[in-house]
Order: C-alpha cells, then structure tokens, then sequence
C-alpha cells in the first residue's frame, strides 16, 4: 500500500503500479505536500475593539531643604500606605534612602503604640515589624549582586512579602525589574545641602501625589505632623 501523506493523499502509488519488473529509473515525482498551497483571499471585516487606556504615571516633586523636611515627606505619606504597597526608593549613597524609611515605619508605629528603635538593614538587608496587625518589610539591597540580584532576593522571601506586607525597599535596582507594576517610585537627588523628592506611581497613587504637589515640605504651613 501506498503512504498515506498529510494531506490523505497516496504518495507514489499510481506511479509504482505501472513500473515493470525490471529495474527502470524512477523519475522524480513532486508530492503533493511540497507543492505551494494558495490561500482563497476573502474579505474580512475586523471591528475595532476601543483601547484600554494606559495607568498613566502620576508624578510629584518636592523640595526638602533639610533632613526635617524629609522626615515630614515620610510622616505624611506613611499613613496613606497598605498592605500590598512597595516604595521604592532610589538615590545614591547618603541621599536619604534609610533616613526616610526609618521615619515611615517610626510614624506607622507611633499611630498604633510606642514607637521602637528602627535600625538600618544595611547589614542583615530586611527587617521586619509588625505594626498594628499590618507587616512592615524594610529592604536594602546595596549587598546583593547587580546582576542575579533578583534570584537572590527570592531566596529572601521577597517575592511573597511584595504581594502581602507594606515594602520599602532601598537600591530596588537590584532587583531587575522584580516588583509589582503597581509600586511607587520615590527618587531622591541631592541639590545643595537639600534634596529633590520625585514620586511617581499609577492609578493607585494618583489622588495621593496630587494632594502630596500641593503640600510644602519646609514649614508647617502644611499641616504635617512631624
């Protein structure tokens, strides 16, 4: 019997019924699975289906004239954080990466009871805290490899803390891209003695950054507690 080929076709089967008992060269017989298939054009009508509007970055920036100014910056936004928000923090050495976390998670526990030393995890790169029924993660990551940073801060429980804790997380460059879409980037550039907050997040952070614009870091004209 003959080879059924892909198509249901039987290859070569008319072609050895009629060969002879003797040896006689075969002639090369195009398969009709090799030959060029023509696809019937037929008119398509596609609907266009609406775009889905982009989360938009929202952005704030502020000028903190000094390490006050930053700590009241931390003192507002704390409140506003739940579980499930990562902060990333951005900036070089001494740009107040540590300065600011420390004063957020100072501020979340004086709302919930006696506030607690807040030491750096520069060297033990996560602390922990519980604060009023809410986990509390804060990270520096100035340790891990630039390149595998990411692996290695799943092997610190990373992964499952950004879905579940409040994040601050310092140098989050070493993470390659390993955070929620959703997180809020806080970026701190030095300017003089002071420094320059730039805050960008998505929809979650929209109404938060447009009352944040509105506020004056520097004095207490603003109504933030310090």
């Amino acid at each position: 019997m003959g080879v059924i080929g892909p198509f249901g076709h039987r290859a070569g089967m008319a072609r050895r019924r009629s060969l002879s008992s003797r040896n006689e060269k075969v002639p090369e017989v195009a398969l009709p699975w090799h030959r060029p298939l023509r696809l019937r054009e037929r008119a398509v009508t596609v609907r266009a289906m609406p775009p889905t509007p982009p989360d938009r970055p929202n952005t704030a920036r502020l000028l903190l004239p000094d390490p006050h100014a930053t700590t009241r910056l931390a003192g507002w936004l704390a409140p506003q954080l739940r579980a499930g928000d990562t902060v990333l923090l951005r900036g070089g050495l001494g740009a107040g990466k540590s300065h600011f976390a420390r004063a957020a998670i100072q501020r979340l526990m004086a709302a919930a009871g006696p506030a607690e030393d807040v030491p750096s995890p520069t060297y033990t790169l996560v602390q922990t805290y519980r604060i009023g029924g809410v986990e509390v993660l804060h990270a520096d990551l100035y340790r891990l490899t630039a390149v595998g940073g990411a692996d290695e801060a799943r092997e610190l429980g990373l992964e499952d803390a950004l879905e579940q804790m409040i994040c601050l997380i310092e140098w989050p460059d070493r993470l390659d891209g390993f955070w929620p879409p959703v997180a809020l980037d806080l970026a701190l550039d030095v300017t003089g003695a002071g420094r320059i907050a730039t805050l960008t997040g998505g929809a979650r952070w929209a109404g938060i950054l447009a009352d944040l614009a509105a506020r004056d870091m520097a004095g207490e004209a603003a109504g933030i507690a310090t």
